[in-house]
């Protein structure tokens, strides 16, 4: 059913170009600049034999360049989001930050309305603070070796890929949907908020 929610949300996205107006607004220059700051929330999708995930929250930024008459933007960005995983022996934190490479496809529907669709693309490394850190794991999960010098050990690096879609109003306020497609235990769909300047 996600997926299905998805594949439509993307095709929406791109049947957008053909009644959307690819004139950008006056304000957003070709060859300009922008950075964005932003908070996220995802859902989860694999549960992993957990009884439940909790909300993933996230905190991150991007830098864009405006390019192609204003239709075109070409970017670098980074996150970083954690949550937990509700088990009968405990819960576990698990963290994760995402450094990629981004282009997004403009559609400025006037002046102050801008919906975009684009992909995200790079590595997403996780960590299961719980298991590695002593200091955050109070429900004594089996095999856990104390180490009080180890804070974060880095669990896994993998590549993601993340389509998106969204709106910018007034060239400041963003707002996106975009779903993380990485390693199996860290794939989920988050909805973000920014603001861009």
């Amino acid at each position: 059913m996600k997926r299905i929610l998805l594949l439509s949300l993307l095709f929406f996205a791109f049947s957008g170009s053909g009644w959307a107006q690819d004139k950008p607004s006056t304000k957003v220059a070709t060859g300009s600049l922008r950075g964005e700051v932003f908070l996220g929330i995802g859902a989860p999708v694999y549960k992993l034999g957990a009884i439940r995930n909790q909300p993933r929250y996230m905190i991150g930024a991007e830098l864009r360049y405006t390019m192609s008459q204003g239709s075109w933007d070409l970017g670098v960005g980074s996150r970083v989001g954690a949550f937990e995983r509700k088990y009968s022996e405990g819960h576990p934190l698990y963290v994760s930050s995402e450094h990629y490479f981004v282009v997004d496809k403009n559609f400025y529907l006037n002046h102050d309305l801008c919906f975009f669709a684009g992909i995200e693309a790079g590595i997403s490394v996780s960590y299961d603070t719980s298991y590695y850190n002593s200091r955050a794991n109070p429900y004594g999960f089996p095999g856990v070796v104390a180490d009080t010098h180890a804070f974060y050990v880095a669990k896994r690096v993998s590549p993601f890929i993340a389509p998106r879609i969204g709106i910018e109003v007034w060239n400041h306020l963003r707002c996106s949907l975009t779903f993380d497609v990485c390693d199996k235990g860290n794939s989920n769909f988050n909805f973000r908020i920014g603001y861009v300047f």
